[in-house]
């Protein structure tokens, strides 16, 4: 296990100022104090004094199934169906690497996002799995923080 201190916290309604101790425990996060609390001598500490922490953000609108080119969405029909797993999961890992833990697909081609999340062992950077929660308004990816 190990620990950050955070100088601020946005804790998605407010900053907080007193800042924060992030325990990580095998690359998740095991828990958030505010404030300077105690931590056990035997856990190493790494001090973020620049930093923000900021809780999980969403994207509301993606295309997981585009690549971010110019014409993206053109080049869809090109795609074999590996590739476009490959695109998929690149997708998500970029969105994962910027902070952003929850997204909402908005459309692909012949529901290649939902083939690719009904593939087992489908894992993020840090072994987390994936899941999905359906909303009236579409389908949300959540990137599964336990």
């Amino acid at each position: 296990m190990r620990a950050i201190r955070v100088a601020r916290v946005f804790d998605g309604e407010q900053m907080l100022r007193e800042g924060a101790v992030v325990f990580i425990d095998g690359g998740l996060i095991a828990g958030v104090h505010h404030g300077a609390v105690p931590v056990p001598q035997n856990v190493a500490v790494d001090v973020v004094s620049d930093g923000i922490l900021l809780p999980g953000l969403i994207d509301a609108h993606v295309h997981l199934c585009a690549d971010g080119g110019p014409g993206a969405l053109d080049r869809l029909v090109e795609f074999s169906g590996p590739e476009m797993d490959a695109v998929i999961e690149t997708s998500l890992r970029t969105q994962l690497a910027a902070g952003i833990t929850t997204v909402r697909d908005l459309g692909d081609r012949r529901g290649a996002v939902l083939a690719w999340r009904g593939k087992a062992g489908v894992r993020d950077a840090h072994g987390r799995g994936v899941r999905y929660a359906d909303h009236q308004c579409g389908r949300a990816l959540l990137v599964d923080g336990r």
